[in-house]
């Protein structure tokens, strides 16, 4: 214990001797937190609680694709979106 004390002393006296250092260690530090807290949150979001949505396998994306344009995965225009939605039978919603 008598020596865990004495490395902590030193390095106390280490620190305030050169302070950029010390600023860019807890600089590092304060990064490699905030950086490992958003990604357990993004994980613990997306991955370990599913989203509150009954039936979650049968919820689609549309998608449009204009061959004149030459894209594929455009966002569907609102008009054909309610074209889609009065002439389809397919789908519940």
């Amino acid at each position: 214990m008598n020596n865990l004390l004495g490395d902590f002393r030193y390095s106390i006296r280490v620190l305030v001797k050169s302070p950029g250092a010390s600023l860019v260690a807890v600089l590092a530090l304060a990064l490699g937190i905030a950086v490992n807290a958003t990604c357990f949150t993004s994980v613990n979001a997306i991955v370990l609680h599913p989203l509150p949505y009954h039936d979650l396998e049968r919820i689609m994306t549309l998608w449009e694709t204009i061959p004149k344009l030459r894209t594929e995965r455009d966002p569907v225009a609102p008009a054909n979106f309610f074209d889609w939605k009065e002439q389809s039978n397919s789908f519940e919603q």
